[in-house]
């Protein structure tokens, strides 16, 4: 294909255009290139490059419904990447499945469209008892030393975010003293944080600090950092009485299984510990951290009113949260949404850009304070 290049531009050009017309010019590309599905393939490629995935997909099925026999594994794969890029994980699931069932598929191919499915099951989707038993199979099946330490560790982590304390435990333990490069920091890391939902706050402390020694620019950094920063945040200075050091303890602890229960969107099981703690019981120091996670189980049901509810509490009663800075931007965008909410979300604005004025945030409550000033200006010329 010598000229995709042109029809590619007139498809960017058009994509400030209505969806009607974009259709129409994916549908003129494949008319034009029916015959030659490599070259499609290819403007898909261009597209995924440049975050098009909504215009590679259409083009990728249509490949796939002409191309035949092994080499199809390959287009497979490039739709399950283009459906999981647009949070089609089910979609993508299937793809990856009839890869592993396609006989002659190239072992490299199926090998990562395994990594692919577990991932999706892990951290999209978060079944994580499916992503469990995926990992730990894939372990037990033939690959590199490389990939098998990879999911274990992964395995280990499904472990923990199921509570599987003492399954984790042994599997990582194990771990650490087999691997000496590569994932090793995240072997260390896992064992800090499996320790810190325990309540093992020195012993979490300690892994997080080898986790930083081992790879202090890796994947694991900033984790292992903010567990550290948290822990020493709040830990009960030394000296206390052994009750009130016991009972901190246990409300960080409390805290951060919650904390970690939201994370991978176990609602029933956040729901079940959540009902059990009284408000009076929780510290003050850690107020603020559950008024967030109470803002944000109400923004992963939909619950728009008890997520602003959340947000105004740490407004007005949390003045020193370091989360009252991002509390407020968010707070300000629900009331814009609500029939006259301007009016407040407008004071929230002006109450942020008063008290932070040099916040990374504070250009994003300039431009939405305009909108609304904007928009109460053409409501009132009405």
């Amino acid at each position: 294909i010598n000229d995709y290049y042109l029809i590619l531009d007139a498809v960017m050009a058009a994509t400030g255009a209505t969806p009607a017309l974009r259709k129409e010019i994916i549908t003129s590309i494949i008319t034009n290139y029916k015959e030659q599905p490599d070259g499609l393939r290819t403007i898909a490629a261009e597209f995924r490059q440049r975050k098009r995935n909504a215009l590679a997909l259409p083009l990728l099925r249509f490949v796939d419904s002409k191309i035949k026999g092994p080499q199809r594994v390959f287009n497979l794969m490039d739709l399950a990447e283009v459906e999981n890029a647009l949070g089609r994980w089910n979609a993508a699931l299937a793809h990856l499945s009839e890869i592993g069932a396609t006989p002659g598929a190239p072992s490299m191919l199926v090998q990562k469209a395994r990594k692919m499915k577990g991932v999706i099951l892990h951290r999209s989707l978060r079944t994580l008892e499916a992503a469990r038993k995926h990992w730990l199979a894939l372990a037990q099946s033939p690959g590199t030393r490389e990939d098998i330490f990879l999911f274990r560790l992964e395995a280990a982590r499904a472990a923990i975010e199921l509570f599987l304390f003492a399954e984790a435990r042994k599997e990582l333990t194990t771990l650490a003293k087999q691997v000496s490069s590569g994932i090793k920091a995240g072997v260390i890391f896992e064992l800090g944080r499996l320790a810190a939902l325990q309540g093992r706050f020195s012993e979490a402390l300690e892994h997080c600090a080898r986790s930083l020694n081992e790879d202090p620019e890796g994947e694991n950094a900033h984790s292992s950092l903010e567990l550290q920063l948290f822990l020493t945040a709040h830990l009960p200075p030394a000296g206390l009485p052994d009750k009130i050091t016991k009972e901190a303890h246990g409300h960080l602890q409390k805290y951060l299984q919650l904390k970690t229960l939201l994370d991978v969107r176990a609602m029933a099981r956040y729901d079940r510990q959540i009902a059990s703690l009284k408000p009076e019981h929780i510290p003050p120091a850690l107020m603020d951290e559950y008024l967030v996670l109470e803002a944000r189980s109400a923004k992963i049901r939909g619950d728009n009113t008890a997520e602003s509810i959340a947000l105004e509490r740490i407004r007005k009663e949390q003045p020193k949260s370091p989360y009252r800075d991002s509390a407020l931007i968010r707070l300000a965008r629900l009331l814009s949404q609500q029939k006259n909410g301007n009016k407040r979300a407008t004071e929230v604005l002006e109450d942020h850009l008063l008290t932070y004025p040099n916040s990374l945030q504070a250009d994003e409550a300039r431009t939405l304070l305009r909108k609304l000033k904007g928009a109460t200006k053409r409501t009132g010329a009405q």
